[in-house]
């Protein structure tokens, strides 16, 4: 299949970052979106770094770039120079002297080609050439509608997962230890999760799916886990790209890539793992029968509006 065309820059010509065609990966915390990050990019012609938020947070600063900026060695270095100094950034390891290179050589007339080079240079800093690159990040629905303006032709991918299941992830954070600054700060109360669970779902439906323009696809967690390689045909389909059998075999470290940062595996254990079935409806063991009805109360139509039966309501 392989429709991304010439671009893909495996055998021949090596096509500038330019021209790459972007994703966004979206849900929820909790939802296993890191898990789904991994299966695509190791696929041969896709690449989707560890989650850093750099293309929201300097839009405000560089959203104006032009093909002048491009020309100007002052205004690359201010952008490599506040690049730096994003949040998780330092988890890519880039070398930042040839990505001012990269941007000199390719003048970018746009800031979504900027963003684009960054997140290519990464590629090419693991010895890959791709034809899709893309940005994974669960705050984002908070911004979906800057990141359609910033890239109207992107394709968003968005990983919805049982609420309850989520609740039970969240309050397993209070046991997770570990020193990272990064270490996630999210409610446990069962109320406050259902909350924003909800808001955030919702956010997603609305905000992608009420642009027509806008390329979405909703799949849900229990499919990826337990119909693994039928979804993610499903998905490859949607992008345009053959499934290939390194995206199933990922957990095998001679074969798959796991570039998840190791300061992010305290809470991201199971990144490392086959997909497990058995995390499906353990809310029914892990929460009381009054914490499953007060999700519910709150959540019950967005949980059935995805096809998760609700046990204590109607």
């Amino acid at each position: 299949m392989d429709k991304l065309g010439d671009n893909t820059g495996c055998e021949g010509r090596k096509s500038p970052m330019t021209d790459k065609k972007m994703l966004f990966i979206i849900g929820n915390p909790r939802s296993g979106t890191s898990l789904l990050r991994i299966m695509l990019t190791n696929h041969s012609l896709v690449c989707i770094p560890p989650e850093c938020g750099f293309i929201q947070w300097w839009h405000g600063k560089y959203g104006d770039w032009s093909a002048k900026d491009s020309r100007n060695p002052a205004r690359i270095k201010d952008y490599i120079d506040d690049l730096r100094t994003s949040r998780k950034i330092e988890t890519w390891q880039l070398d930042f002297a040839s990505l001012y290179e990269r941007i000199e050589q390719e003048r970018p007339e746009q800031y979504p080609s900027l963003c684009k080079i960054v997140i290519g240079h990464y590629a090419e800093s693991h010895g890959r050439q791709v034809a899709l690159v893309g940005d994974k990040n669960n705050y984002y629905v908070r911004h979906l509608d800057l990141l359609v303006r910033i890239f109207p032709d992107a394709r968003f991918l968005c990983l919805i997962r049982d609420g309850r299941d989520v609740a039970c992830s969240y309050k397993a954070l209070k046991n997770v230890r570990s020193s990272s600054k990064y270490r996630p700060e999210l409610p446990s109360d069962t109320s406050a999760i259902a909350r924003q669970w909800t808001r955030n779902n919702e956010n997603i439906v609305e905000k992608i799916r009420q642009e027509a323009a806008v390329s979405s696809k909703v799949i849900r967690f229990e499919d990826l886990v337990t119909d693994t390689s039928k979804t993610l045909t499903e998905v490859c389909d949607w992008l345009e790209i053959d499934l290939e059998s390194r995206m199933l075999r990922y957990a095998e470290s001679e074969n798959g890539t796991n570039d998840e940062p190791g300061e992010f595996l305290a809470w991201k254990k199971k990144t490392l793992r086959k997909p497990d079935p058995s995390s499906i409806g353990k809310f029914r063991s892990l929460l009381s029968e009054a914490e499953v009805r007060q999700f519910e109360l709150i959540a019950g139509k967005t949980l059935q509006k995805f096809d998760y039966p609700t046990e204590t309501i109607g």
